[in-house]
């Protein structure tokens, strides 16, 4: 429950400044200003009781992949980068791919990761038709179900490849992303 804040703080430093100022003698006044700080604290706005979710805790997804096409199945993609970010509880995918018939494409979209589907949305920031729905399953893995089929994700347990099944209607693939290293 969140409650509304009232700043004691003021009032509690003056007390203590009184206390000194009186020599530290007065018994009473002391106890007064020490019953304020449980009132201090209670008056503070808080979030509430439950538990605060561990989402971002640990995924090793997080972060820039690019396709790997001589690890890949043949499915007419000539490049692909995937850029999955954290935006508070939500992440931010970002897409650009190159098909061999030379069409490029790049699109993004922000999910929970909880199942829901969202659209997709160009980077000139028209809408897409197509959409996502991902669920996140733990650190290393999640899946992305649309109409046509499923991907499902995995990182490598060194953290340095994150392989891509992809089921659509009866056919089965494989796609290899290698991690992008940073430098600073």
């Amino acid at each position: 429950m969140l409650r509304k804040p009232f700043d004691l703080g003021p009032i509690i430093a003056v007390c203590f400044a009184r206390y000194l100022l009186m020599g530290g003698n007065n018994l009473k006044l002391l106890l007064v200003c020490l019953a304020l700080f449980p009132l201090l604290y209670a008056s503070q706005e808080r979030p509430s009781d439950a538990p605060i979710p561990k989402q971002n805790e640990g995924d090793r997804f997080i972060g820039e992949w690019k396709l790997n096409t001589e690890k890949s199945s043949r499915v007419g993609i000539e490049s692909e980068t995937v850029k999955i970010e954290t935006a508070g509880n939500e992440y931010r995918f970002e897409y650009d791919r190159g098909a061999e018939n030379g069409t490029v494409l790049h699109w993004w979209f922000v999910t929970d990761m909880k199942g829901e589907c969202v659209k997709h949305t160009e980077k000139n920031g028209q809408s897409m038709s197509s959409q996502s729905c991902v669920k996140r399953l733990d650190g290393n893995r999640f899946v992305d179900s649309t109409i046509f089929g499923k991907d499902e994700y995995e990182v490598s347990r060194d953290g340095r490849r994150m392989t891509l099944h992809r089921t659509l209607l009866h056919a089965k693939m494989t796609l290899v992303f290698d991690r992008v290293s940073t430098s600073n």
